[in-house]
This record gives structure tokens, C-alpha cells and sequence, in this order.
């Protein structure tokens, strides 16, 4: 009875005092729940994430309203900078967007979109990439090694998108996929293959090793293992040189200089 008297009350009053009756009944955490905060989504063309660019591309992000009360504020900030980005933003109520012409390598980065009314804010956040081509970080040398012996090769690069390895053996005159042409061969990581103690002179001959992401021609780079007796042999590092010590049934033993 006292819970209708008082809505019939507030129903009495104009907007202004109806928010005092709703505080001053208690109703203020109604009126102030996170259900009344705005959220937001960033939506683009290319769904993928991060979001991936061509240089002198063209970039045009939407800001998107999906709950919350209005009138909504919308910031776009690249994170680490303090200022707004206030050039190539547009607002229609519900949504906002951001377009950048003429991309380049220096507005690669996280980006934010935040909306902010009456009741609190919401941010969305992306990272923008810019397509490069692959480059070399590790490129494998040739190597001998002794039939028992466990050894790595290592195969990487770096790139927009981060690039794809595929690893190859030369079968006559047919480079085929290492993993389907001998069981000798693990992979240790996404860029690294470990040789097993099973390596035998059947397994001689030539590999290679491919690092690829879609953006201009791919890098190759074929590689020698032989089997045979202990041999020292130089691996190519980034920023370094690494002299290795092979021998059968022991420990390898390396040395790094700059």
C-alpha cells in the first residue's frame, strides 16, 4: 500500500522532482544501474582482428550503440596519445566514425572508441595493423650432423600478418611437404624443427624452408643436412653469429658473437 502511494506521487510530479522522489524512495540504484550505461562495438568491413590495412589504404571504422540511454558522446583516442582524434570523426546520434586516408606504417596502433552519457561511459578498443612483407629473423644454414645426433633448425620471420612457415624436402626434382616425406622430423615450435635421434644417410639432402603472409612474393631458403661425423658449422642469427659443436652421443656446445 505505501509502495503504490508513493508511485502515485511521483507520477504527480514533474520530471525534475520525479528523480528527487525516486532518490529520496530509494529507487536510486534503479535509475543509475549499468543497464542505463552506454556499451559500444567497433564494427569494420574486415573482420578480422586485429584490423589489417594496405598501405595508402583507406580506413573507415563504426563506432556502434547497443545498449544504453541517449544522448551519447562519443572519443576516439589512439592509445598513448592524450589528445582526441578530432580529424576524420563523425557523429549521427547512435554511432560515430573514424576515417583515416592514406594509411602508413606511423598510424599503426591501438585505437579506442569511448561513449559516454548521464550514466557512465564504455570503451571499445582495436588495433590497427599495416600489411608489410615478410623478412628474415632466422634463416637456416647448412649443417652436418652425426646419426644419433638430436639437433634444431630454426626458420623465422616477421611481418603484417605475422607469416606463415612451411618447412620442404627436395624428392628428385619435387620440393614435398617435410612432415609427409620422413617421420624423423618434430616440430618444437612454430618456427623451430628438432631432428630425433633416428636421423640416418637415407634423410641426406635438401630442405627448405619457406616464410610466407600473402603480402608480395614469399621468402625461401634451401638448407644441406648431411650425416656424417662431428663438424662445427655456422647458423645464421639476428645480430649474432652461433658456431656449434656437433658430436655423436654428446652434449652440444655453442658460442654466440656479435
Amino acid at each position: 500500500m505505501i509502495a503504490k502511494l508513493f508511485l502515485i506521487i511521483c507520477v504527480l510530479c514533474t520530471n525534475k522532482v520525479l528523480v528527487s522522489c525516486l532518490r529520496y524512495g530509494g529507487y536510486e540504484d534503479s535509475l543509475s544501474s549499468d543497464s542505463h550505461k552506454p556499451k559500444v562495438k567497433i564494427v569494420s568491413k574486415n573482420s578480422s582482428r586485429p584490423v589489417v590495412e594496405k598501405v595508402g589504404g583507406h580506413l573507415k571504422l563504426s563506432c556502434d550503440v547497443v545498449g544504453g540511454r541517449f544522448p551519447v558522446d562519443f572519443t576516439w583516442r589512439k592509445v598513448g596519445e592524450s589528445d582526441p582524434i578530432r580529424s576524420g570523426v563523425f557523429n549521427s546520434g547512435r554511432s560515430s566514425s573514424l576515417e583515416i586516408h592514406n594509411l602508413s606504417l606511423a598510424v599503426e596502433g591501438n585505437y579506442s572508441c569511448e561513449a559516454s552519457n548521464a550514466y557512465g561511459t564504455h570503451q571499445a578498443f582495436f588495433f590497427l595493423a599495416i600489411e608489410r612483407p615478410p623478412k628474415w629473423l632466422s634463416k637456416p644454414g647448412d649443417i652436418q650432423v652425426g646419426p644419433r645426433d638430436t639437433f634444431n633448425i630454426q626458420c623465422s620471420g616477421d611481418g603484417q600478418p605475422p607469416p606463415n612457415i612451411t618447412w620442404k624436402r627436395q624428392i628428385g626434382s619435387e620440393w614435398r611437404d617435410l612432415f609427409q616425406s620422413t617421420n624423423v622430423f618434430t616440430k618444437k615450435s612454430k618456427t623451430e624443427i628438432t631432428g630425433q635421434q633416428l636421423i640416418k644417410e637415407r634423410d641426406e639432402g635438401k630442405y627448405g624452408c619457406e616464410v610466407s603472409n600473402g603480402v608480395n612474393s614469399s621468402l625461401w631458403s634451401e638448407f644441406m643436412i648431411k650425416v656424417g661425423d662431428r663438424i662445427w658449422f655456422f647458423g645464421e642469427m639476428t645480430g649474432a653469429i652461433q658456431l656449434t659443436l656437433i658430436a655423436p652421443n654428446s652434449t652440444n656446445h655453442s658460442l654466440t658473437t656479435n
